[in-house]
């Protein structure tokens, strides 16, 4: 009895973490700002302009934004997840801003 009970507790320590262990969440972002990344620097490279570089969004930073190239998707999503936006500035350079934002299938939550 003694030895089932800790059987018991130690699988219920260790069912949880292939739960865990996935990170399908993180990679489905990753891989969805890469597929940006490499569309944004194609889309510089057809226009004969230099690569972007990837810049984090910090709190009262001043966006120069001219035109809006491409935003990585949200929707189908719920919580706070990275995002960026591609977009050419007034002198004609392009950029990528990373930044965070919430997801736009957030059902029931307030």
């Amino acid at each position: 009895m003694k030895l089932l009970r800790h059987y018991i507790i130690a699988l219920a320590i260790i069912a949880p973490a292939p739960a865990f262990a996935d990170g399908s969440t993180d990679r489905l972002y990753g891989e969805t700002l890469q597929a940006n990344e490499a569309s944004t620097r194609a889309y510089a490279l057809n226009a004969g302009k230099n690569p972007p570089l990837v810049v984090h969004y910090r709190y009262g930073m001043t966006l120069d934004i001219a035109k809006v190239i491409g935003l990585t998707p949200t929707y189908g999503k719920c919580g706070i997840m990275p995002a960026q936006m591609s977009y050419v500035d007034s002198k004609g350079e392009i950029n990528i801003l990373e930044y965070r934002t919430s997801g736009s299938s957030c059902r029931n939550e307030n």
